[in-house]
């Protein structure tokens, strides 16, 4: 193998002694035994060492690095503020070729607990210089000679805890070209993913959603450890004629990671941040992975009818607005000009508001239009991204919240029309779901320590027909599941529970086929916090912090009301408003569960050989696709994970889930 980079910690060179005795010493330690000949080395071997020779790198008054590998020069010098990863010494250049150097790369990384690695792609979007180390000895290795050592560099990342930036793409492409098994437990268990660990802190310490550029790798290494990673680059290759470009930007790559891991960390202390999301982030990564390199079996026999319905609803609703004056229905101001027109007067056009016009002839065309248009579209997405299988992306923290998000095509906003058919499992396999019940009230309820939830939780109750039986004046033992009592108590509780107003609450309703008054909304607010008064007293103290927290924030006009809030598991997060204060910390607890969840059912379905893996996360559900005969001892382990992950978070009472 060629172009790998060994550094060898070796002796303090003395002044006088010759350079040459420094690479015999350095491949003496390497090799365990000395060099036979010199035939190896080219150069200048009579250099050396002077106290001028420190101008160049080399400090007598601290260990130097002696650095050896094939066509590279060998001698550079640790500096007292930055090391290099490269440097040429032009006027002193040994050049040593000992092939049996080739593998000790390996041997080096191998002992150490911690990998870092960094990548540059090829015009192609292909990788192609891979540069790995260990906080202190670098080394970079054109791609394609990584082939060759497949099984030692997948043993490596699966065995040790993997640190670099954005990790998710190069875990992918090096399995894919490795042609590596991911099922069978070739990911790394823990990656600190530098782009996460950037994102934790962004969203502890900002109200604001970072742009691409603020998260950049060279923005970060700007910000955090005081280096130019674009001026480091041109310095070095200014001093080289050996590197090329790609070379030393593989390499000053890697070299940042141990400096950012350690001032990301440190800054993250400096606010009391809690160990425990950022451990949940690092075992969550290859989780995540897995999920996008698994992808999922869609429906395509069904879906393509359905697309084909809909496109044609579509255009018969659009001919319709057409001919009744509405040109452009894609266009809201165009839409909202045309339906006052007709004798109503919507606040807007989304459905919530004109579901309160479900007699007018214009209004209902105007939305099967916009719902036609919505199925048609999406199915559209769904069927360009693959045949039978697609492969969606992921984002690992999509919100401030530390929610997942996906997109490509985006498969946590399935159209509930198409949910029941959405997948095909392939011939010998099954999907089966699961989703925790009432997972955010559950939370909620441990955060506002609300006794009443509490204690309906811990007897295994069903909070929506608390809040039904406090509206209709019926025992709880008389609501039915299914009645019209304990749907308005369900939209109550995930209304108000962040802080609705009645207008709000109104129009939220709308989604669920239910019409309230004003009065009735009000009326329903006071009930609600009658009956969970822990969650009345979390506003009410909510609220008296954003009253004496104040920012200004970037990009907005005035003052914002903003504070910190954070999750059971002690994710920190920056809200504005009380929706926001308080919909992050109980999302944010949901998330750290379910990531908990999916880690411990990877990790079950590992111990005991299970052929599963997780297809779909959908916030507070999963669904996972298993070998048909392997169905019930795949859905005993995912009932198995989500219970003890809601466990470990939620402690005051158990959490049953139910699979299907």
């Amino acid at each position: 193998m060629k172009n790998n980079i060994i550094t060898e910690r070796v002796h303090v060179p003395k002044t006088g002694d010759s350079v040459i005795s420094c690479v015999h010493a350095a491949y003496t330690k390497i090799m365990g035994k000395p060099s036979e000949n010199t035939d190896h080395i080219r150069g200048n071997t009579d250099i050396s060492i002077t106290p001028q020779t420190t101008q160049t790198g080399i400090n007598p008054q601290i260990t130097s690095h002696v650095v050896i590998g094939g066509d590279f020069p060998v001698i550079c010098g640790d500096f007292s503020e930055i090391a290099l990863p490269f440097l040429d010494l032009p006027d002193n250049v040994i050049e040593v070729n000992f092939p049996e150097m080739s593998d000790f790369s390996f041997q080096i990384l191998f002992d150490s607990p911690v990998i870092y690695i960094a990548t540059v792609q090829s015009t192609m979007s292909q990788i192609e210089y891979v540069s790995l180390g260990d906080g202190v000895n670098f080394f970079v290795y054109e791609f394609r000679d990584l082939i060759d050592y497949a099984k030692p560099v997948i043993d490596l990342l699966s065995q040790k805890t993997i640190v670099g930036y954005d990790l998710k793409p190069t875990l992918k492409y090096l399995v894919s070209q490795f042609k590596a098994d991911w099922k069978a437990d070739c990911l790394p268990k823990r990656c600190i993913d530098i782009k996460i660990l950037s994102q934790l802190l962004w969203y502890a310490k900002s109200a604001t959603l970072p742009k691409d550029s603020d998260l950049s790798l060279p923005q970060l290494a700007r910000k955090y450890s005081h280096i130019d990673l674009l001026v480091l680059d041109s310095d070095e290759l200014r001093l080289s004629w050996r590197y090329s470009k790609e070379q030393i930007q593989c390499a000053n790559r890697c070299f940042i990671l141990p400096r950012l891991e350690k001032a990301l960390n440190d800054e993250l202390r400096d606010i009391d941040y809690q160990d425990l999301p950022i451990v949940i982030e690092s075992f969550c990564s290859s989780d995540i992975v897995k999920i996008e390199l698994a992808g999922m079996p869609i429906n395509r026999e069904e879906l393509e009818p359905i697309k084909q319905e809909a496109t044609e609803r579509m255009e018969k609703h659009r001919k319709w607005l057409k001919e009744a004056g509405l040109h452009n229905p894609n266009s809201a101001d165009e839409a909202l000009k045309f339906l006052r027109s007709k004798g109503i007067r919507p606040e807007s056009v989304r459905k919530e508001d004109l579901k309160r016009f479900p007699d007018n002839l214009a209004v209902r065309n105007y939305l099967e239009y916009g719902a036609s248009k919505y199925i048609a579209g999406y199915i559209e997405s769904v069927l360009k991204a693959g045949d039978d299988r697609i492969f969606p992306n992921f984002d690992q923290v999509g919100a401030a919240s530390g929610r997942m998000s996906s997109h490509s095509p985006n498969v946590q906003g399935i159209p509930q029309e198409i949910q029941d058919i959405f997948y095909k499992a392939p011939m010998g396999r099954a999907i089966i779901h699961a989703d925790y019940p009432a997972i955010d009230l559950r939370s909620a309820a441990i955060i506002a320590q609300d006794e009443v939830l509490i204690e309906c939780f811990k007897a295994g109750g069903d909070p929506h027909k608390i809040m039904a039986a406090k509206l209709s004046g019926k025992p709880v033992d008389e609501i039915e599941k299914d009645s019209p009592e304990r749907k308005c108590g369900k939209i109550i509780n995930l209304g108000f529970l962040y802080g609705m107003g009645a207008d709000t609450f109104i129009s939220n309703a709308r989604k669920y086929d239910a019409e309230y008054s004003t009065e009735e909304a009000e009326d329903f607010k006071r009930k609600y916090f009658e009956a969970f008064p822990g969650i009345k007293g979390w506003h009410e103290k909510t609220k008296e912090q954003l009253k004496y927290s104040t920012e200004k924030l970037p990009e907005r006009d005035g003052w914002e009301k903003v504070i910190t809030v954070q999750t059971l598991a002690g994710r920190i997060m920056k809200a504005v408003g009380l929706s926001k204060a308080l919909n992050y910390q109980v999302q944010g607890t949901s998330a750290d569960i379910m990531k908990i969840a999916m880690n411990l059912f990877h990790y079950i379905c590992r111990e005991i050989n299970l052929d599963a893996n997780i297809i779909n996360v959908i916030h507070d559900a999963v669904d996972v696709e298993c070998a048909t005969d392997q169905l019930e001892d795949v859905k005993a382990a995912l009932k198995e994970a989500m219970e003890q992950a809601a466990n470990i978070i939620l402690r005051q009472f158990k959490t049953v889930v139910e699979v299907e």
